[in-house]
C-alpha cells in the first residue's frame, strides 16, 4: 500500500454575520483523472479518457476506514464538529477524460463563551450600573447626568480594548449589534433622567422613576435575546443539516469528531471509524 502526503496552507473565506455564534467549513477538494504511478515511483501519468478505477466509500468490514483524524481535533478558538466526505463524478470532458472529485470538509463552530465573557459581560454590566441612576433623588439631575456620562465614556474606552478581539468587517456582526444596543441604552437612561426632572407632580415623578429601571431592564433583556437567539438557533440547525445530509446523499458521509479522533486509551494507534 502507498500513500501521498499533501502539505499546504488553505485560505478559507469565513461567514462572520453571526459572529461569535458562527459556523464555518474548510473544504479540501482532491481531483483524480485515474492517476497512476509505477511500483518504483519512476513513472506517473493519468488516463486521457475513461477511468481505470473509481472512488467509493469504504462500506465493508475489514476494509479499513475512508477517513481518520490523526490529531485530537483541537483548534484554537473553534470547536471541530466533525468531518464530511463527498464523492462527485464529473461529466466527461470534450477529450473524454473523466474526473472524480473527493471533497473533505472540516465543519467548525466558534467558541462563543470567550467573547461572551470578555466582550458582552462588561458591556452589560455597564448598562446595569446605569440603572442605579434612578436610586438618586429625582431633583439631583447633575449627579445623575454625571454618572451616565462617566459610564458612557467608560463604554467607549472599553470599545478600544474590545476592538482587538472583534473582526474588522464592512457590516455589523451579532456582537456589533449587542455593543450598539447597550450603548444606546446608556443614552436612553440619560434622556429618561432629564425627562423625570421635568415631570410635574412629585407623586407622578416618583412612580415613573420606579417604573423606568424595570421597563428598561425588560427591554434590554428582550433586545439581547432577539439579537443572540437567532444566530444560536441557526448554528444548531446547521449541525442538524449535516446529519440530515449524511442520511440523504448517496456519496455523502458526516463523521462526528467522537468517531474519528484518536483513542485516548491506546497511544500510537488510531481508533477505527464508527459507522
Amino acid at each position: 500500500k502507498r500513500y501521498c502526503r499533501y502539505m499546504g496552507t488553505v485560505d478559507n473565506k469565513m461567514d462572520l454575520w453571526d459572529f461569535p455564534f458562527d459556523t464555518n467549513t474548510v473544504d479540501l477538494v482532491f481531483r483524480s483523472a485515474s492517476h497512476w504511478t509505477s511500483l518504483d515511483g519512476s513513472i506517473q501519468n493519468d488516463l486521457h479518457s475513461g477511468q481505470s478505477y473509481r472512488f467509493r466509500l469504504v462500506c465493508e468490514n475489514g476494509e479499513g476506514s475512508l477517513f481518520q483524524l490523526l490529531w485530537d481535533g483541537s483548534i484554537s478558538e473553534f470547536t471541530l464538529l466533525g468531518v464530511s466526505t463527498q464523492i462527485r463524478e464529473k461529466p466527461p470532458t470534450s477529450s473524454g477524460q473523466q474526473v472524480t472529485e473527493v471533497s473533505v470538509s472540516f465543519h467548525m463552530a466558534r467558541k462563543s463563551r470567550y467573547y461572551m465573557c470578555k466582550v458582552c459581560l462588561p458591556i452589560y454590566l455597564l448598562a446595569l450600573l446605569s440603572f442605579f441612576v434612578f436610586a438618586l433623588d429625582i431633583n439631583d439631575l447633575a449627579n445623575r447626568i454625571n454618572i451616565v456620562v462617566t459610564l458612557f465614556l467608560a463604554s467607549f474606552a472599553m470599545l478600544y480594548v474590545i476592538g482587538e478581539h472583534v473582526p474588522k468587517t464592512d457590516f455589523l456582526t451579532t456582537i456589533d449589534v449587542i455593543i450598539i444596543t447597550t450603548t444606546v441604552s446608556l443614552v436612553i437612561v440619560g434622556v429618561a433622567a432629564c425627562m423625570l426632572h421635568r415631570v410635574v407632580g412629585e407623586q407622578e415623578a416618583v412612580r415613573w422613576n420606579a417604573a423606568c429601571p424595570l421597563a428598561l431592564a425588560i427591554v434590554q433583556i428582550v433586545v439581547g435575546l432577539a439579537v443572540m437567539l437567532p444566530p444560536s438557533r441557526r448554528r444548531s440547525k446547521r449541525k442538524g443539516a449535516l446529519v440530515h445530509a449524511s442520511l440523504k446523499e448517496e456519496h455523502y458521509q458526516y463523521l462526528p469528531l467522537e468517531c474519528i479522533k484518536p483513542s485516548t486509551q491506546t497511544k500510537g494507534k488510531i481508533s477505527p471509524v464508527a459507522r
